[in-house]
C-alpha cells in the first residue's frame, strides 16, 4: 500500500491540504504535534493564509496555490511518504523522525487505509503494531472515512452513520487488537464515535 502525503501540522491549512489531496485521490497521514488540531490560525486573529484570491488579483500580487504549496514545502511542512503500512519501514520510519523532534501524534487520518488492509491477511496487525511505535499519548486519535461502513461491513452493533469522519484513540484501539477484541474492520468501526 502507498502512501503519497503526509501532513505535518493539522491547523487550517495541513487539514485544507490534506482534504484537498484526498480528494484528489491521495491517501493522506496527516501529524500533529499539540493535543488538538488548531495549527497558527488558532493564533491569528482569525487571518487564513490563501492564494490567488480576488483581493490578491485586486491588489495586484500574484500568487497561486501551487506557489504558496511550493513555499510550505520549501519550509519542510509538507512530508511526501509512500510506502507500504503494513511493512517495516514507512511508518516506523516516521515515528523515528518524530521522537528526534520531540513529536507526539495528535492525529492519524487513515482514510480508508484500514479497510483495505483488513481484506490482505494479517496486514492490519502488522499497521496497527506500526502504529505502536508512533510517539503517542492519551489524546493520539485515529480519524477515518466512514460514511455508510458500519452498514457494509456489518457491525456488531448494527449501526449506520451517516457521518463520514469517526475517530477513536490509538492507544484504545492498539490495546483491543492486542488484546483479540476484533478480527475485522467492523470492530474498529464499532468502538469508533
Amino acid at each position: 500500500m502507498k502512501v503519497p502525503v503526509v501532513i505535518v501540522g493539522a491547523g487550517a491549512c495541513g487539514l485544507t491540504a490534506a482534504l484537498a489531496a484526498r480528494d484528489a485521490g491521495a491517501e493522506v497521514l496527516v501529524l500533529e504535534r499539540d493535543a488538538s488540531p488548531s495549527g497558527s490560525t488558532a493564533l491569528s486573529s482569525g487571518f487564513v493564509p490563501a492564494a490567488g484570491t480576488r483581493f490578491q488579483a485586486a491588489a495586484g500580487v500574484e500568487d497561486s496555490a501551487e506557489r504558496m504549496f511550493q513555499d510550505v514545502q520549501r519550509k519542510n511542512l509538507i512530508v511526501p511518504l509512500v510506502g507500504d503500512f503494513a511493512g517495516p519501514k514507512t511508518i516506523r520510519a516516521v515515528g523515528h523522525y518524530m521522537k528526534q523532534h520531540d513529536a507526539v501524534l495528535s492525529v492519524f487520518y487513515t482514510s480508508n487505509v484500514e479497510m483495505y488492509l483488513f481484506q490482505q491477511g494479517d496486514d492490519w496487525k502488522d499497521f496497527y503494531e506500526n502504529v505502536a511505535t508512533l510517539p503517542l499519548n492519551s489524546a493520539s486519535t485515529f480519524v477515518r472515512f466512514a460514511a455508510g461502513r458500519g452498514r457494509r461491513f456489518g457491525t456488531s452493533s448494527g449501526f449506520f452513520t451517516l457521518r463520514s469522519q469517526m475517530w477513536s484513540p490509538v492507544l484504545e484501539v492498539i490495546q483491543s487488537v492486542r488484546g483479540g477484541e476484533f478480527e475485522d474492520y467492523a470492530g474498529v468501526l464499532d468502538m469508533s464515535e
